[in-house]
């Protein structure tokens, strides 16, 4: 189950990087790094702040939303992951490993996992 999620987490770091201007894109993706190295360390916390903060440089990146999406999953925050891969979906139709995470999470829902984290929500909202 770990290689199911993990396997899109590789395939994502592979994804051309696009999006904001040279210096945004280099902050953004030393943050994206920062957070794929906390993520594989465990460090769900620091992963999603990290992602967060590279979704600020460039807000409409799949790659750093779909990251995002895995680093709530993992912390079992399913529906606010669903969320999150939905979003980036919508930016990029058909990006893959947000398709085949969601549809893996979707048979693992209950209702006890709607996010309730409303200032998230509105930073997804926002954006």
């Amino acid at each position: 189950m770990r290689f199911t999620i993990f396997l899109p987490l590789v395939f994502a770091l592979s994804v051309f990087w696009t999006g904001a201007a040279n210096a945004d894109k280099n902050q953004a993706k030393e943050e994206f790094q920062a957070g794929v190295t906390a993520f594989q360390k465990g460090d769900l916390k620091l992963a999603r702040t990290q992602f967060l903060e590279a979704l600020k440089q460039d807000p409409n990146e799949v790659v750093v939303l779909y990251n995002l999406g895995l680093t709530e999953q993992r912390a079992g925050r399913n529906g606010l992951a669903m969320g999150i891969w939905r979003k980036a979906l919508a930016l990029s139709p058909g990006f893959y490993p947000a398709e085949k995470s969601l549809t893996w999470t979707r048979g693992k829902l209950e209702k006890a996992d709607i996010p309730h984290d409303v200032e998230f929500w509105e930073t997804l909202r926002s954006s």
